[in-house]
């Protein structure tokens, strides 16, 4: 096996509530396993030996960008955003896999009180997305989704003791369409020691076939 790993990141504190961070990462892997004398090349392979190999080649970068506005330290805004590149080659045997990602992400995020910290809430917008292609002898697989994203979450907070979280997303898929996907989590204290939660949701995720 081999590996080189780096990985480097930077923060920032400013003036007026203001705080960033930035990262890179950068991976290099190979990994090989099976017989030491084993080719791929069908004419030169030996029946009764395996092997496989597996390439990796992945570069990502993210960044978090938020500030608590002066004299409302209930109130702040944020910035989440990421983007990868992964390249990936191997066979197993006489049967190569091969695929290529690239994603980019984006969440914006702004949360506030209604009136005092009982009531809380955060609102927002997202995107997200993912182009895939992956290819094995003789077929070949693509996928590219797009997803923009809105959603709003209420919390109501009392003495400690109960915390009801109701949230809802309304996201737009380039192949689905439109859907919804709502959230509750309910938590109970009575007495030290002792929490009852509820929680229920909805989520969707698109298959892949490998």
């Amino acid at each position: 096996s081999q590996a080189l790993i780096a990985i480097n990141r930077w923060q920032f504190h400013g003036d007026k509530g203001w705080e960033a961070q930035v990262g890179v990462k950068g991976a290099l892997l190979n990994d090989k396993s099976g017989v030491g004398g084993f080719h791929q090349d069908p004419e030169t392979h030996l029946g009764h030996w395996w092997g496989a190999e597996v390439a990796t080649r992945r570069a990502e970068a993210w960044a978090k960008i938020g500030r608590v506005f002066p004299g409302k330290p209930h109130s702040s805004i944020g910035l989440q955003l990421s983007a990868l590149r992964h390249e990936h080659r191997s066979y197993f045997g006489l049967r190569n896999y091969d695929a290529d990602q690239r994603s980019a992400y984006a969440n914006l995020i702004y949360q506030s009180i209604i009136g005092n910290t009982n009531h809380q809430y955060r609102t927002g917008a997202s995107f997200q997305w993912d182009n895939f292609h992956e290819s094995i002898p003789g077929a070949h697989f693509l996928r590219n989704e797009v997803i923009p994203g809105a959603f709003f979450e209420y919390t109501y907070k009392h003495l400690d003791r109960l915390t009801a979280v109701l949230g809802l997303r309304a996201d737009h898929h380039n192949n689905f369409g439109l859907f919804f996907t709502p959230r509750m989590h309910l938590s109970w204290t009575p007495r030290d020691l002792t929490v009852f939660r509820l929680s229920a949701a909805r989520g969707q995720r698109t298959a892949a076939i490998w």
